[in-house]
């Protein structure tokens, strides 16, 4: 079936086509190879086969491949995403990132500042052999609690402020061969001894399913989310 060309565009009804488009119309385009002069202004045109293809809903003209174009698009983009993944994966350099040493908020959560008052303290001296140590009896090491600098009576001699003075083994950066990068330590961890603080971006419930539902669509499935508690 050949379509001439003229100023005006003109509307080729396919039935097999037009009757799985949304929205189509069912009465009065029900033949084969039948033309229907239709105007319509050029930016809305979409070619198919060099033919202008539409349909008429509610008194209105859209496209037949409008959907099917805005979901082509999504595929591409979720295919671009899984070979930048597939990239990322197969490259010998860890992908670029921004190294922080302090907790971001990112909007509406708040972070609450501890009474000192509320602050439990130990009993080490600062006289001690290992004041607040590994071997130590400090009750907050017992109970897992960081001793604050500003409260423990053992003062600077004090070994159990490692979030505070930020003592980290020394580590590197390492490729694994299913969980991407990671780090590790480049010295062995006695049992109970601190090992890293995990620092990242402090995001309320809302902002956490946004994210998710963003990770699911780009085929993102090796990601961490802690919880802080108040």
């Amino acid at each position: 079936m050949r379509i001439r060309k003229r100023k005006t565009r003109w509307l080729a009804r396919f039935p097999a086509l037009l009757h799985s488009a949304p929205g189509s119309c069912s009465s009065g385009f029900c033949h084969a190879q039948v033309l229907f002069q239709y105007p319509v202004p050029k930016s809305l045109a979409t070619t198919v086969a060099n033919a202008s293809f539409f349909f008429c809903f509610g008194g209105k003209t859209y496209t037949a491949l409008e959907e099917a174009a805005k979901r082509f698009q999504e595929l591409k983009a979720q295919r671009e995403s899984k070979e930048a993944l597939e990239i990322e994966r197969n490259s010998r350099k860890p992908p670029p990132y921004k190294h922080i040493k302090s907790n971001k908020v990112v909007g509406k959560v708040q972070i609450q500042v501890a009474d000192l008052s509320e602050i439990p303290r130990c009993n080490c001296k600062p006289a001690d052999e290992n004041p607040c140590g590994l071997e130590s009896e400090c009750l907050n090491r017992m109970l897992q609690y960081e001793c604050h600098p500003q409260v423990c009576p053992a003062g600077e001699r004090c070994q159990n402020q490692c979030f505070t003075k930020r003592l980290y083994p020394e580590a590197e950066i390492i490729k694994t061969d299913r969980r991407g990068w990671g780090l590790r330590t480049k010295r062995n961890i006695k049992k109970g001894e601190f090992v890293n603080e995990y620092v990242g971006e402090l995001i309320d419930e809302e902002e956490c399913r946004l994210r998710i539902k963003r990770a699911h669509e780009n085929s993102v499935t090796n990601f961490y989310m802690l919880t802080v508690t108040k």
